[in-house]
């Protein structure tokens, strides 16, 4: 398994990721928990600081699933704008909160809704 890349978050969805995970406290959801372990562990850091190529909500991201090999492009967005066909992915489920925070180049491992284990390799954001 992959050990866990840094994360850096803006303080605007920071602040935003926690508050929606306060409102869904008590849900039972492992992409709920996944995104607050994720919150408790990233660097926070003044909008304008957060370099380009981390991924935030809004950002567009080409990655590798290394099991698979395959290469996708997803934009990370908010749960209620989040739709599949369009390639929008919600950083609510576990591929989105596995996604945020993260820079071009780095790799994180996230356990999919079917239970397997999966890992990504961020090949660009923008």
């Amino acid at each position: 398994m992959t050990p866990l890349p840094p994360v850096v978050l803006g303080e605007d969805d920071f602040d935003y990721l926690s508050n929606l995970t306060a409102a869904r406290a008590g849900a039972a959801s492992e992409a709920i928990d996944f995104l607050e372990q994720e919150l408790d562990r990233a660097e926070i850091l003044p909008q304008e600081k957060l370099p380009a190529d981390v991924v935030r909500i809004g950002s567009t991201v080409d990655y590798r699933d290394l099991a698979a090999g395959a290469v996708r492009k997803v934009m990370l967005v908010y749960p209620n704008e989040a739709d599949s066909e369009a390639g929008k992915v919600s950083v609510l489920t576990p591929i989105g909160a596995a996604l945020i925070g993260l820079k071009t180049g780095q790799h994180i491992g996230w356990n999919a809704r079917n239970g397997q284990h999966r890992e990504l390799e961020i090949l660009a954001v923008g």
